[in-house]
């Protein structure tokens, strides 16, 4: 299993680390991959962060299964905020561990349900027919005043359009013209005056504003109450459309008859020289005048007007019948729900306290407290959202009402509040919660020392608390310090700590996320190593047998002058030293002192401090701060620079020493240009350059 792992892991590692297109052959294919296969890849172990052990295959599986269903929900959010960052980070080629990109993550979950026993169950059924019954039939009177005032101000309802520019006949010959032209322009400029007024009408939003002023009015009424008044509203707004359209009828009328005056008057044929010139002239001055404009746009504009009005006040009817007709459906429905609620039908308000044992669902109150004096449940204070119970009314009144006879966020206040009085029970509620922290610990462990140092990568830890409603600053596990104290006792962890609403008023979510930790990082992944290269001589574990030593090991590995660098330094340093059984130095690891062997000759231990990276580091980290400390002292530099010419000079010689052979002797030449160059630096050092020691007065 381990060999398979560790395989499976150095492809997934490989695959996800190429930048370029690629091209394998799988079942007879050639198949070419132009991206990754995944950004990121979930690891799951049976032993989590917190030390809990979950042997079992199927707790594995609900841990899977939870954190799926907890991804497609509003903690998926912020887990997608979380991976678009990760994602951002490796893009821009960060998020590398010594060169080993950090492909990894791994996950948490658990949940805290709230159950109360049956017979607060059935209190709160009681309680919700109460309320049903006050929703559809109590309260007292409403008088839609300034919807009224809206409609009423329909009979001088106006918008300003600028009149048109009329051109009056000059002369008996240009009457027909000029009227014909006056015609056309006063029909659009009505035109624009009525839709000017529905524009305006429009932009005042009549239905949303009955409807509001109906939501601000709910509280103390019933759904009764406000047909009752909206009935009435209706009655008087179909007697405004009928004045209105009386009007109307009367203005476009007097309109019509000037028109047609005018227009007889203005068509007449002109008999000045009657039949081919010859005959009287009858008339000779023009009858479309400049007297007759101001008179003819008056009247042209009331008809427009009061035609608009009209419209307007058609449109209000409609939307208060459609308003009432979705009250009556919206009350029908209720009435329905209650009568089944009233009979027992309702499963969800009835049902019977949950049993579930699944390893990451943990169940308040304790199954093994008494349930005498525990917290009662309250009639809740309701406020109904109109447009809700418009839309739905079942789900409205359900997210109201159906819910456990008290809220969890109340009966966890309430349980604090009673910590001194009941200590019993708040000791329940301390011991669940701590369970639940542990229990949504990620599902995996790593060495800290490799992933820890913000300068070496970019790890990303976000603990996303789940509850009804994250922006109530009252929640307990929001402003109560006992409670923050349960799930983040340190200011580290409660900047990671994130709340988010899931409108659950019964559970909540704990969901935990480690991210962006290479593979070379993971607790016991060196004894998949060893299983993997021992069985790897005689067996494959990859999909195809020439990437048994083509692929890249998942430890990264420093460069042959990195290692050049920290074994010469090392050895000047006395920090790594030769004994009877080899060289070696003090590895200080595991928080004792104890001796690491690289070799017996100066070749096998350069060639297994370069292969080993954990020892490689803890070399490094001791040569940097033996040097660090030298270079501090002036006596200790100036030593150094004394010396080293002459340590240059002994490795110069065993470079050309014919009793060494051809590899230890390449060994002693990497350990010269390191020295050469470490004297050339150590050259360039002046302690006493830049020193400002400020006389004291």
């Amino acid at each position: 299993m381990e060999a398979n792992a560790y395989a499976a892991l150095k492809e997934l590692d490989y695959f996800m680390s190429r930048e370029d297109s690629y091209r394998y052959s799988f079942g007879g294919r050639a198949i070419e991959l132009r991206k990754k296969p995944f950004d990121m890849v979930f690891l799951v172990n049976r032993q989590n962060r917190a030390g809990k052990t979950f042997n079992e295959v199927e707790d594995l599986m609900e841990l899977l299964g939870l954190g799926l269903y907890l991804l497609g929900g509003p903690l998926g959010k912020e887990q997608a905020d979380t991976f678009d960052n990760i994602v951002h980070q490796l893009n821009e080629q960060k998020g590398k561990y010594y060169g080993k990109t950090a492909h990894y993550a791994s996950f948490g979950a658990a949940e805290l349900r709230f159950r109360p026993q049956a017979l607060q169950q059935e209190v709160k059924r009681q309680q919700t027919l109460e309320a049903l019954e006050q929703l559809l039939y109590g309260g007292f009177d409403w008088e839609p005043v300034e919807a009224r005032r809206r409609l009423d101000a329909l009979r001088t309802f106006n918008k300003e359009v600028a009149p048109p520019q009329l051109r009056a006949a000059n002369s008996r010959s240009e009457d027909a013209s000029r009227w014909q032209e006056a015609q056309t322009t006063l029909h659009t400029w009505q035109n624009q005056i009525e839709e000017a007024l529905w524009e305006e009408w429009q932009a005042s939003d009549f239905r949303a504003f009955i409807r509001t002023e109906a939501q601000q009015n709910f509280a103390g009424r019933s759904l009764g109450n406000l047909q009752e008044a909206l009935k009435r509203l209706l009655q008087e707004a179909r007697q405004l459309h009928s004045e209105l359209e009386q009007k109307a009828k009367e203005s476009v009328e007097k309109y019509n008859q000037l028109v047609g005056g005018i227009d007889q008057r203005a068509n007449k044929a002109d008999q000045k020289g009657g039949f081919l010139g010859f005959g009287r002239r009858d008339d000779t001055e023009p009858v479309f005048t400049r007297s007759t404009l101001p008179g003819l746009q008056n009247t042209a504009k009331e008809a427009a007007l009061t035609k608009g009005r009209a419209k307007l006040a058609e449109d209000a009817v409609r939307a208060l019948e459609e308003l009432l007709r979705e009250l009556g459906t919206a009350r029908e429905r209720i009435e329905k729900y209650k009568d089944g609620l009233s009979r027992g039908n309702d499963e969800d308000l009835l049902q019977k306290r949950d049993k579930d044992q699944n390893p990451f669902t943990l169940t308040l109150p304790p199954a093994y407290l008494k349930t005498e004096g525990q917290v009662q449940a309250q009639q809740p204070d309701l406020h109904w959202n109109l447009e809700a119970l418009l839309k739905n009314p079942e789900d409205e009144v359900k997210q109201k009402l159906d819910s456990p006879s008290i809220a969890f966020a109340q009966w966890l206040q309430e349980s604090l509040q009673r910590k001194e009085t009941d200590s019993e029970l708040w000791e329940s509620v301390e011991r669940t919660f701590r369970e639940a922290d542990d229990i949504s610990s990620p599902a995996w462990d790593y060495e800290d020392a490799w992933v820890s140092n913000p300068g070496l990568g970019y790890r990303e830890q976000v603990h996303i608390l789940g509850i009804e409603d994250s922006s109530n600053r009252e929640h307990p596990l929001i402003a109560s310090e006992d409670f923050k104290n349960l799930l983040a006792s340190n200011l580290h962890d409660r900047m990671r700590l994130q709340a988010v609403s899931t409108g659950d008023n019964a559970r909540i979510l704990f969901y935990k996320i480690e991210a962006s930790i290479p593979a070379f990082t993971l607790r016991g992944i060196g004894i998949y190593r060893e299983k993997y290269r021992a069985l790897s001589e005689d067996r494959s574990f990859h999909i195809h047998r020439h990437w048994e030593n083509n692929l890249p090991d998942l430890f990264p590995a420093p460069s042959e002058e990195q290692v050049a660098q920290v074994w010469t330094k090392a050895r000047a340093l006395e920090l790594l030293s030769k004994s009877e059984e080899g060289y070696g130095f003090v590895d200080r690891r595991q928080g004792t002192s104890r001796r690491h062997l690289l070799g017996i000759s100066p070749s096998q231990a350069f060639e297994a401090l370069g292969k080993d990276f954990f020892a490689f580091k803890e070399l490094e980290a001791q040569v940097k701060a033996e040097e660090a400390k030298r270079l501090r002292d002036p006596d200790k530099l100036q030593n150094m620079k004394n010396r080293l010419p002459n340590v240059i000079q002994e490795r110069r010689g065993l470079t050309e020493e014919p009793t060494w052979d051809e590899a230890e002797r390449a060994i002693f030449g990497k350990e010269l240009k390191v020295l050469e160059q470490w004297l050339e630096y150590l050259k360039t050092i002046r302690p006493e350059a830049g020193n400002d020691d400020f006389p004291a007065l």
